[in-house]
Parts: C-alpha cells; sequence; structure tokens
C-alpha cells in the first residue's frame, strides 16, 4: 500500500471515531423527549384474587434480639375510691363552764349563735361529748373535735 493510502485510511477512521464521540456527548445534551400517552388500565376483578391471606403472624415467637419469649403485660386497673363529700365542720368556739349544785353546763358558741349544752345535749347537728374547764369535746357527723376554751 502506498503512503498516501495508508494516510487517507487513518483520517477515516479517525473521523469515525470522532464523530461517534460526538454523536453521544449532542445525544447527552438534548435527551429525546419521551413519548406520553395514556397508560392502558387493566381491570382485575375479585375472581382473581383469593380471600385466603398469603402470610401470617405468630403471636408468640422467640425474640431475637432478647433471646426469650414475651411476656404478655397484665394491666390492673385501681378501683378509685369515692370521696364522700361532707359538709364543712361548723365554726365552734368553747366559751367556758357554768357549774350548778346538781349541775354542770356547757357555753358554745356555733356558727356565732351561742348555746348553752350539757353532756350528750345536740344543737344544731353538734352533740357535746365531753367537756371540763379547760377544753369539750364535740361530734359533727361521726367527726370528733375538740375545743380549747376560749380566753
Amino acid at each position: 500500500m502506498k503512503k498516501q493510502t495508508k494516510i487517507g485510511l487513518l483520517l477515516m477512521a479517525a473521523l469515525l471515531v470522532w464523530s461517534i464521540i460526538g454523536y453521544q456527548i449532542i445525544g447527552s445534551l438534548n435527551p429525546p423527549v419521551p413519548q406520553t400517552g395514556v397508560p392502558s388500565i387493566k381491570k382485575h376483578t375479585a375472581e382473581k384474587f383469593s380471600k385466603q391471606a398469603l402470610y401470617s403472624l405468630q403471636e408468640n415467637y422467640r425474640d431475637p434480639f432478647l433471646g426469650g419469649f414475651p411476656q404478655k403485660k397484665i394491666v390492673v386497673k385501681k378501683a378509685i375510691p369515692k370521696k364522700e363529700t361532707t359538709p364543712p365542720f361548723p365554726a365552734i368556739v368553747y366559751n367556758g363552764m357554768i357549774q350548778g349544785s346538781n349541775s354542770k353546763s356547757f357555753i358554745l358558741t356555733i356558727n356565732g349563735n351561742q348555746e348553752v349544752l350539757k353532756l350528750g345535749d345536740l344543737k344544731q347537728q353538734i352533740t357535746l361529748v365531753s367537756a371540763n374547764g379547760e377544753e369539750a369535746v364535740v361530734r359533727f357527723q361521726g367527726i370528733k373535735k375538740t375545743v380549747f376554751l376560749n380566753k
């Protein structure tokens, strides 16, 4: 082969390689626009699907990280006791004692009203349980309270 023929073939091969490289570069810069069409929708009927599940969950299984079976948590509901609403204890002041020859009477001020009571007497739902010269024990709806002498 002559020298000019070889140069011509090499130029043709180089031109072919550079044209392929140029085509790939231009193709990557300007990608072809995809055709948008309406996709076909296939209708599925219920007959094709079985009602049986393909898998099932096991309730008791060995935990791979903890190494044991899970414990069921027992929830204990505590009964909340009902609080009985009692009216507030009335204001009571022990004023003193009146002593006669046979009996003793005690002066109490209940809710601003002065009352003279003997042991066991009931006035305004207040019962005088016991008393002496310094203190008196009174009961209101089952609740006992000690009231000291007001000086």
